[in-house]
């Protein structure tokens, strides 16, 4: 009660899975009665943070890896090369750039999803969870296509260093998990 909680409208709202909507709508009506009251906000340009994200992500990851994919590059399976060695070609500069851009992008995150609300609900995952088989199998690119679903909410929140919380609240069809994302 008395708790003020943003809901961005755009973006983490756009592509979700109808089954999974109706349960993060549940869980807002929960909060709501609860006695947490409700706004509806915006976000920037996420095309901007996820791409930054990326670029960071493969460069460390990449610096992690660099090792061991010389010297055991046998027990790297294909998609997760394809999303570490990339990341061998990005220049530092792009990468401290993007480090800089860091605290701008998510104080702009902050004012325009969050606008003095207690925290930012959104989903965890916008279609349902995906089998080991959709994450792995096919080309490269329905491979990528099918990983960049599954963070599409998560990997902007990640990049912007911000605090966050899965909360399970219910189940899609086929009995799968769903839950919703708190953002401080």
């Amino acid at each position: 009660a008395g708790l003020t909680v943003a809901v961005p409208d755009d973006y983490y709202r756009e592509l979700p899975d109808p089954g999974i909507l109706k349960v993060l709508d549940e869980s807002l009506e929960v909060l709501e009665a609860a006695g947490a009251k409700l706004v509806r906000t915006g976000v920037p340009d996420m095309a901007l943070v996820n791409a930054l994200m990326q670029l960071v992500m493969g460069a460390e990851a990449a610096t992690l890896h660099l090792r061991w994919l010389k010297d055991r590059p046998q027990d790297y399976g294909d998609q997760v090369r394809s999303r570490i060695v990339p990341g061998l070609a990005y220049p530092a500069t792009r990468y401290i750039e993007a480090m800089m851009l860091r605290g701008k992008l998510a104080r702009e995150w902050i004012e325009t999803a969050m606008c003095n609300a207690d925290f930012v609900h959104l989903p965890t995952l916008s279609s349902p969870v995906p089998s080991i088989l959709e994450t792995t199998l096919g080309s490269a690119e329905e491979v990528a296509a099918s990983l960049a679903r599954v963070t599409r909410c998560t990997r902007g929140i990640n990049y912007l260093g911000l605090p966050a919380i899965a909360v399970p609240c219910g189940f899609s069809k086929g009995d799968l998990p769903v839950s919703f994302q708190l953002v401080g």
